[in-house]
């Protein structure tokens, strides 16, 4: 696999695209989503996220970048 982070700490463009065609990859039906947030988990943690599915079933990630303002991204893993 291609380089995922640039020197600057960026993920590549390379990287981007391949992780959006992989979760496109893996089915995700509705209340099925356990193998693509699975993959998001470990995805992530490679990234140096902290990563993890809460008890609901969420996938979730942490980063910290130092100071300045917080993000937060909020997405649905179901595809139909």
């Amino acid at each position: 696999m291609k380089e995922a982070v640039t020197p600057a700490g960026s993920v590549t463009d390379t990287y981007a695209a391949g992780l959006l065609r992989t979760m496109l990859e893996i089915p995700s039906p509705s209340y099925q989503e356990h193998a693509l947030g699975h993959h998001l988990v470990r995805t992530m943690t490679d990234l140096g996220f902290q990563a993890h599915t809460d008890t609901t079933g969420n996938t979730v990630g942490v980063i910290g970048r130092g100071n300045g303002p917080t993000l937060m991204l909020l997405g649905h893993l179901d595809t139909v």
